[in-house]
């Protein structure tokens, strides 16, 4: 169940392009975000350096307002995408994120794309690689089986204790599980 993914700047339009195995067989597929997409992925960027200055001087209630927009460009976002497209990457359980740079593309978190009402970055691990080589490394059938590294812990704090964030601490704990084991 692992995917790539490739995201790329063509001529007043964003290509996204996926592909993985579904059992023996590979899949492809492909999706256009057309005309205002590129308006609303870039309204996003925005809206996350803005997020960044506002949790820097700790305004909650322009945290709050940005949150619920940038939720809705997501939501956005990932509702312009082909259902194929989706479904193929709503399937992984992880994922390689290669973005084109041309255009800032390398700047949208592919995580920030929202499938009824949930970031794909809570569903599923999502790894940046930068170049064609680091992702065909990764991917080697050839790669050596990194050891299990036999003293890292994963801490978390009470969920019911804390803010309303913690709630998905412990789909966060156990994908950094996971990703110590890979």
């Amino acid at each position: 169940a692992t995917r790539v993914v490739h995201v790329c700047s063509a001529t007043d339009e964003l290509v996204f392009v996926a592909y993985g195995y579904d059992a023996d067989d590979l899949r492809v597929e492909t999706s256009l975000l057309a005309e205002g997409g590129e308006r609303t992925l870039g309204r996003f960027l925005e809206l996350m350096s803005e997020q960044l200055a506002a949790d820097l001087r700790r305004d909650e209630a322009q945290l709050a307002q940005i949150d619920e927009e940038l939720a809705a460009c997501g939501d956005a976002l990932g509702s312009a995408l082909a259902p194929g497209f989706v479904e193929l990457l709503r399937s992984a359980d992880h994922v390689y994120y290669m973005p084109h740079p041309y255009g800032a593309l390398d700047m949208f978190p592919l995580g920030g794309l929202r499938f009824g009402g949930e970031w794909l970055a809570t569903s599923t691990t999502i790894t940046r690689t930068p170049t064609p080589n680091h992702l065909r490394e990764n991917l080697a059938s050839t790669r050596p089986v990194p050891a299990a590294n036999a003293v890292a812990r994963v801490v978390t704090g009470d969920p019911d204790a804390g803010p309303a964030a913690l709630r998905l601490l412990q789909a966060e704990a156990n994908r950094a599980v996971h990703i110590l084991g890979v």
